[in-house]
């Protein structure tokens, strides 16, 4: 459990950051810098509690590189990945919120092409995380790994049209 001061200063912290990112929306930097900021407070507290809660339903390991062995959570990867990916989706309403004017009708157009290739990337991430998880989880064999890698690549070529 979070002691009362430091979950006070995480609050205050993550108070101090929405006040910026209201303050500097005009800013795209700025606003993606205090994301990414956020993202990484919450992967600093949820990673000891997940820890402690894999531990319990038995997904964790000996250190086999360490001479006491220390026992280890497996699958934490996976904690750092969800809170990258909740920020990078959150990313989406700051850089696409200015559109980008097309000088032959005079009128702003939605950067479909842009949001494409970002939701792709998005998805090929994801299905990467779970790869891992899945790995760390029930121990896929190599043919699997292999074939799972390029069936989350698929998006690349389809949105670029080499399929």
């Amino acid at each position: 459990m979070l002691r009362y001061k430091s979950f006070l200063g995480y609050s205050v912290f993550s108070s101090f950051v929405f006040y910026m990112i209201y303050k500097f929306w005009e800013e795209p930097i700025a606003v993606i810098i205090l994301i990414s900021l956020l993202a990484a407070l919450a992967t600093y507290i949820y990673i000891p509690q997940v820890e402690k809660r894999f531990k319990k339903v038995g997904l964790y390991g000996a250190d086999m590189n360490k001479p006491h062995k220390p026992i280890l959570a497996e699958g934490m990867g996976v904690v750092a990945a969800l809170f990258y990916l909740i920020a990078t989706i959150l990313f989406i309403p700051v850089i696409f919120n200015k559109w980008e004017l097309d000088h032959s009708k005079l009128l702003y157009r939605f950067p479909y092409n842009k949001f494409g290739e970002y939701l792709s990337a998005l998805l090929s991430l994801q299905s990467m995380v779970f790869l891992g998880f899945a790995d760390d989880v029930l121990n896929l064999r190599w043919r699997f790994k292999l074939i799972l890698p390029t069936i989350a690549s698929i998006p690349f070529p389809l949105l670029y049209g080499w399929l």
